[in-house]
Parts: C-alpha cells; sequence; structure tokens
C-alpha cells in the first residue's frame, strides 16, 4: 500500500492520506484534520500538497 504525506495549504499542517482507489488521485479533494478546511490535491507542482509518496511495510 501506498500513502502520501499532504500539507494542509491553510493551517500549513502535515497529515498522511491513504486513498481508496488506485485512480489518479490529483482529482480528489482532502479535509484537513486539523482545521477542517477542504482542498484538492493539485496535478502542478506549483500548487501541490504532496510533499512524499511512501510505501506501507
Amino acid at each position: 500500500m501506498v500513502y502520501y504525506i499532504l500539507r494542509c495549504p491553510n493551517c500549513k499542517n502535515t497529515m498522511k492520506y491513504k486513498p481508496r482507489t488506485k485512480d489518479f488521485i490529483t482529482n480528489k479533494t482532502k479535509r484537513c484534520v486539523y482545521c477542517n478546511h477542504s482542498f484538492k490535491i493539485h496535478p502542478s507542482l506549483e500548487k501541490n500538497r504532496i510533499l512524499k509518496k511512501k510505501r506501507e511495510s
């Protein structure tokens, strides 16, 4: 399994995101677990919220 480390654009906290499906994840919307702000995971590098991609062991 793969999960991603995301950063909220509002509060700048980091959180884990594990996609439920293997679809293209940049079409998805994520809600911050700290401030409840919802945001998209953008495909562009300037607006990209993905910090790291990790494999679960």
